[in-house]
């Protein structure tokens, strides 16, 4: 298949997490898989309403026939008509979803200008792709008479906050996308992301930085963008309560770097690092003792993912979102309060007890490591249809039988278990459950029940007609007994942990 993956190009022009995962998953597609594909971008300004509505417009009048299969990752890209579009949600436009609250901004608009009080009438009557151009006119006609920086038109602001999200409820709509994903369990449970309806599969993507390795523990180590809600303030302030000398390194830059260096003036240990190379990232992570990631909400956060893959220990907050998806404390790092003397007290945990720092570390590296790319792009380009409408499509009808006369009853049931996911096969195993269960399938429904790891989302699938399979995770108390378990054993001892000591 011939595959675009299609993304903004953000005005100004920024390399973080988001762009390295989109580069990521191109090179895995092109890669791992028998695929073509191809990324597209088109610059977004979202500086003032007007840019972010002229990107939307832009990807709106993609032609995009030349592909077989498109997928999106942001807003506005998701807009983008094609008859095999599937969205992987990163994260809408934050200010005017889960985060709007902050501004203390009015929810509802009462625009002053006819023109878009007229506008405000189209957008609430009508939800369908026929209503763009028009919806794109009145915007840009009314910013052509009174200026971009009309009141009405403030960015943000209620009026804003209303047509961007009647856009991606259009462009999101079940009609429009072949299948609906999601980056991170963070992401899939957000109020307003999805359409009404819509339960997203979750895919998480591997970093693309490499190769990883393990290192020594010489110091303390984040990476991320300067910004408020990355909270690095909170990870400075909890070094008060840390006595040792062992330094904090921070790279990155961003719009907080000056008030955050204000406020480590008095600690000689932090130390800002700016922006470094992904060969010297490699190197910080695997000779740091523990990488302190304290985000608010985090979509996901692969500075995780690559501390895990270094088989360094990660602290992070119990309200990080994504992270806390990864991380299991006690288990593969430490999450906590998100409390400077709570964040202080877990760092110095790790700095008195280096053993405790080895053995998360190993453990979360083993965690990542079930994280690939081939899972990721086999569930993006092979997975079935997902949407209500498509689900509908693939599920068979009820099968039924005579009994006696003129009687009808639906088929019997089979459920069978399995430690592991039977669909998609990768290995003999899974391939004898298939052709058992299939041909068992021809007589009875059949369920398989499999146990997969913490990070597999809970789901039932559609694998032919009359038979499906439902994922159940394990906890992560329950795998980490297995691991310990199969290392004392010196042999996979998992099957047996799955009966023996499920939580």
């Amino acid at each position: 298949m011939k595959v675009a993956l299609l993304a903004p190009s953000p005005v100004p022009f920024i390399v973080g997490g988001a762009e390295r995962a989109v580069s990521g998953l191109a090179r895995a597609i092109n890669e791992r898989s028998a695929h073509d594909c191809e990324v597209l971008k088109v610059p977004v300004d979202e500086t003032n309403l007007l840019g972010i509505v002229d990107g939307y417009q832009a990807f709106a009048s993609l032609e995009l026939g030349h592909f077989d299969r498109v997928i999106s990752v942001k807003y506005p890209a998701w807009i983008s008509a094609h008859p095999e579009h599937s969205v992987l949600m990163f994260h809408p436009l934050r200010g005017l979803y889960d985060t709007y609250h902050l501004f203390g901004l009015p929810v509802w608009p009462s625009p002053r200008l006819p023109e878009l009080a007229d506008l405000l009438h189209v957008i609430r009557r009508r939800h369908d792709r026929a209503a763009l151009p028009e919806v794109f006119e009145r915007i840009h006609a009314a910013a052509g008479a009174h200026g971009a920086g009309h009141p009405d038109l403030a960015f943000p602001g209620p009026l804003a906050r209303e047509i961007v999200r009647w856009l991606d409820l259009v462009a999101l709509a079940p009609a429009q996308m072949r299948n609906h994903f999601a980056l991170s369990r963070t992401v899939a449970s957000r109020p307003d992301y999805f359409p009404r309806g819509i339960t997203p599969v979750v895919v998480y993507l591997p970093s693309e930085l490499g190769p990883l390795h393990e290192g020594g523990q010489h110091h303390l180590f984040c990476a991320s963008r300067l910004d408020g809600p990355k909270r690095h303030d909170l990870l400075i302030q909890a070094m008060a309560s840390v006595p040792s000398k062992i330094p904090l390194l921070i790279a990155g830059t961003g719009p907080e770097e000056s008030r955050l260096r204000s406020l480590a003036a008095g600690d000689s240990r932090v130390q800002f690092l700016g922006a470094v190379s992904d060969q010297e990232l490699v190197e910080l992570y695997a000779d740091a003792l523990a990488v302190a990631f304290v985000p608010q909400d985090e979509d996901l956060g692969l500075i995780t993912l690559e501390a895990m893959g270094c088989a360094t220990p990660v602290v992070t907050c119990t309200d990080s979102g994504g992270p806390t998806e990864l991380v299991a404390d006690g288990i593969t790092g430490l999450v906590v309060e998100p409390d400077p003397g709570d964040i202080g007290r877990a760092i110095t945990r790790l700095v008195e007890m280096p053993d405790l720092a080895t053995g998360l570390g190993r453990a979360g590296k083993r965690r990542a490591a079930r994280i690939t790319w081939d899972d990721a792009v086999h569930t993006l380009l092979e997975g079935r249809r997902r949407s209500p409408r498509a689900a509908r499509a693939m599920s068979p009808a009820p099968t039924v039988r005579p009994v006696g006369t003129g009687s009808r009853v639906t088929r019997p049931k089979v459920v069978a278990t399995a430690t592991f996911r039977v669909y998609p096969p990768r290995g003999g195993g899974q391939l004898r459950c298939l052709r058992l269960y299939g041909a068992l399938a021809r007589h009875v429904d059949v369920e398989i029940v499999c146990l997969v790891d913490p990070l597999h989302p809970a789901g039932t699938t559609v694998i032919a007609p009359g038979m499906v399979q439902t994922l159940v995770p394990r906890s992560p108390a329950h795998m980490a007994i297995g691991d310990e378990m199969s290392i004392a054993a010196h042999m996979p001892v998992t099957d047996i942990t799955a009966a023996t000591d499920i939580w």
